[in-house]
């Protein structure tokens, strides 16, 4: 079967969503070194404008093998609105696939060009449900070239939780005739209670590069102008869940959430002591994978299950960010029979239709033989009657007493020194087993007592603002000793409590219930069992969260008093 001759010209771009002013970077790509030919542009001004190409070839091996290719980046501007489609383009021959572009309408309040440097911010919505996502899109403007010292201030949003989405990406815009160079930057917003919020006010700070004068550059001078340009603060309606919302049920928005199943093996060839491994897959458009709670556990007699690690990651896409959560569970039959594996249901409502629906994966059968060479020589069922049974058992006991030899020996002492020997190194697996377990209980009940008792800081340098930022980094990324490191150090700062050597210090100092709550789950999420565990990445989330709310509303401190660590002497 010979490959489709276009097969070796492909065309991507670097976004399919774009304003009626904005370019697109086209790459068109040639699994080839081209030194000669150039693709045919020609289709392409019939809906584009061409601003500029360029061409590079680049060679590698690699163990052995080579490859090489050549890249055309087209930068062009769509002549119209609505959906426009690059053609396809040819090469010798060759011929690449069609691509379809999203041109909407242009902000009519952009800057009329006027300005060298300017900054503009919109939402994707007006209203959102609770805990939804909304994507705030954020773009920053420049005419004239800027040094690498730019920054934009962070973006912080009382009761909601901020995520970026993807990298910042940059493009070129036509305003008035004018070119500018444009940086966008997208956040996920997750509002985390009903009401009206804003969207505070950004700041982007540079320094704008002049042209310099011919000797200049003898006398290593650098000429610039500092510039500060702000976005304006947005509101944003947030939705309480409906009421006829089921109230035993998770509450989870999202554009679309969908459940996949992947088997290791075949489900209806399964013989007692074999593994198979059952992965499922939800994917929710529109929610975080810290958003999206566990599956139901299985608990079937006659089938173990072994847990493995739940993978989450968050993809960026277009639409803001896509949650995955994967969890997989190894099952083993240890007796014949078939056995029922209950549907898999998911409600979440649909922000889109504003409906609660339901994903669903259906009842799945395992069905399990007897292994070759087992005592039981035919398949029995996984339920079993109890008169059956028993009536069973005696019959093969007498039949066992029968066949026994004339000295009434067992057939478990004929081979004595054998059994010896199993029972020696099944005695010496449960000692090391033992031990294993007390390591382990000691491993933990340390690290406990050096974070909740012994943890002491010293950071005198450190301003508050600093040593905040450390302490949400820690929570980022997900470091339980660093972040209660920091927290402390925080604390001593913005509570102004020198004294507070301790977490449990910190926390009494506090007087925040839910936060002391929040710590606990965490230090059990770490040191519970796997099975039991909570997500660590929604438990980060919300301590976050609850420092945020408690950093505007410090407590009142009655001369911060600390309890004591010993009984006062009478």
């Amino acid at each position: 079967m010979t490959l489709p001759a276009y097969a070796t010209l492909t065309a991507s771009v670097d976004r399919t969503t774009i304003s009626e002013n904005d370019t697109v970077e086209l790459t068109l790509r040639s699994d080839k070194q081209q030194f000669f030919n150039e693709p045919d542009l020609t289709p392409l001004k019939e809906h584009f404008s061409i601003l500029s190409t360029q061409q590079r070839s680049q060679f590698q091996s690699v163990n052995g093998k080579s490859q090489a290719w050549t890249d055309w980046i087209v930068t062009i501007k769509p002549k119209r609105r609505g959906y426009v489609i690059i053609p396809p383009i040819t090469l010798d021959g060759e011929r690449s696939q069609p691509i379809t572009l999203d041109v909407k309408k242009g902000n009519a309040n952009v800057n009329n060009g006027n300005v060298d440097v300017f900054m503009e911010s919109r939402l994707d919505k007006e209203e959102v449900f609770v805990q939804g996502q909304a994507l705030l899109t954020v773009q920053i403007f420049h005419s004239v070239p800027l040094y690498s010292d730019r920054e934009i201030s962070e973006l912080e949003i009382a009761d909601a939780i901020v995520k970026p989405v993807g990298k910042p990406r940059s493009f070129d815009r036509i305003i008035n005739g004018k070119r500018f160079s444009v940086i966008e930057l997208q956040y996920a917003i997750f509002p985390q209670k009903s009401g009206e919020i804003t969207i505070p006010q950004q700041t982007f700070t540079a320094t704008k590069v002049f042209r310099q004068q011919p000797f200049d550059r003898f006398f290593n001078s650098t000429l610039g102008k500092p510039v500060q340009v702000n976005t304006a603060p947005i509101n944003l309606m947030v939705l309480a869940a409906p009421s006829d919302y089921p109230k035993h049920q998770p509450w989870l928005p999202a554009s679309d959430i969908t459940l996949k199943e992947k088997w290791s093996g075949e489900r209806e060839q399964l013989q007692v002591g074999d593994s198979i491994t059952r992965t499922i897959t939800i994917t929710a458009d529109g929610m975080s994978a810290a958003q999206l709670p566990p599956l139901p556990s299985l608990n079937i007699p006659g089938l173990k299950t072994y847990p493995d690690q739940t993978k989450t990651e968050n993809q960026a896409t277009a639409n803001g960010i896509v949650g995955r959560r994967q969890e997989s569970v190894a099952l083993v039959p240890t007796k014949p029979g078939t056995y029922n594996l209950p549907a898999v249901k998911y409600t979440w409502f649909d922000t889109a239709q504003q409906r609660t629906r339901t994903a669903k994966l259906p009842a799945r059968t395992l069905k399990v033989v007897a292994a070759p060479g087992s005592q039981t020589t035919t398949e029995q069922p996984a339920s079993i009657n109890p008169a059956t049974s028993t009536s069973t058992q005696i019959n093969d006991n007498n039949m066992a007493q029968s066949q026994l030899p004339n000295d009434h020996s067992s057939p478990d002492t004929i081979d004595q020194p054998q059994a010896t020997g199993w029972m020696w190194l099944s005695l010496l697996f449960a000692l090391l087993w033992i031990c294993t377990l007390i390591l382990w209980w000691f491993k933990a009940k340390v690290a406990v007592r050096n974070i909740d008792s012994a943890l002491t800081v010293n950071h005198k340098n450190d301003t508050e603002s600093s040593a905040f930022k450390a302490l949400k980094n820690a929570c980022q990324q997900q470091d339980y000793p660093t972040l209660c490191q920091n927290f402390i150090a925080w604390s001593q700062l913005h509570l102004k409590a020198p004294q507070a050597a301790t977490l449990v210090n910190c926390l009494h100092l506090w007087h925040d219930e839910k936060l002391k709550q929040l710590f606990n789950r965490l230090q059990q999420s770490r040191y519970g069992k796997s099975h039991l565990a909570e997500d660590p990445s929604q438990l980060y989330d919300q301590l976050l969260l609850q420092i945020k709310q408690l950093r505007s509303n410090p407590p009142q401190q009655e001369g911060n008093i600390l309890p004591s660590l010993y009984p006062q002497p009478q």
